[in-house]
C-alpha cells in the first residue's frame, strides 16, 4: 500500500513550502507544526515571522509561508481540515487521526508527503511535475524512512 510520494528539492537558499503546497489552499487548513530547523538569510530580521513549532490556523500559516525568507533545513507539518488537538507522532496515529496529510523537509532537499488520500496524492504529485522536483516516487512501508515524526 502506498503511504506517500518523495521527492528532491533543488539545492537552492529558496523556501520551497510554497511550491510543495502549490495546489492547495493552505488559508482553509488548520497545521501543526511538528519539528523546524531553519537558517536566518541576510537580511532577515529577528522578528520576521517564521514556521516554529506551534499550531496555526491557516490564514496565519499561508502569510508565514509567502512572506518566510529562511531556509528550511528540516521541518515537519501536519494539515488537518479544522483546528486539532490530537497527538499524532508517527504513521500509525496519523492514520488514526483527522489529518490530511504529513510534509518533512530533511537536509533542505528531501521531501517525504504522508497522505490518505489517493487525490491528495495526485495534487502533490502534479506540484512535483510542475515544479521539476527530482526523482519524484511513490513510498510504502518497505522504503518509508521516518519512525517517529517528531523532532
Amino acid at each position: 500500500m502506498i503511504r506517500g510520494i518523495r521527492f528532491e528539492l533543488p539545492n537552492e537558499r529558496e523556501n520551497s513550502l510554497e511550491r510543495i503546497l502549490d495546489n492547495f489552499d493552505i488559508s482553509k487548513l488548520f497545521w501543526r507544526v511538528l519539528f523546524s530547523d531553519t537558517f536566518m538569510r541576510a537580511g532577515s530580521r529577528d522578528d520576521e515571522k517564521h514556521l516554529k513549532c506551534s499550531d496555526f490556523m491557516g490564514i496565519e500559516f499561508k502569510e508565514i509561508v509567502e512572506k518566510n525568507r529562511n531556509y528550511i533545513i528540516h521541518l515537519g507539518i501536519l494539515a488537518f481540515p479544522t483546528e486539532s488537538k490530537e497527538e499524532v507522532c508517527d504513521y500509525q496515529t496519523f492514520l488514526n487521526s483527522s489529518a490530511e496529510f504529513f510534509v518533512a523537509i530533511i537536509d533542505s532537499i528531501l521531501v517525504d508527503i504522508y497522505v490518505k488520500e489517493k487525490g491528495t496524492l495526485e495534487l502533490f504529485e502534479k506540484a512535483a511535475q510542475k515544479h521539476g522536483f527530482a526523482e519524484t516516487e511513490f513510498f510504502t512501508e518497505e522504503n518509508d524512512r521516518f519512525v517517529v515524526w517528531s523532532g
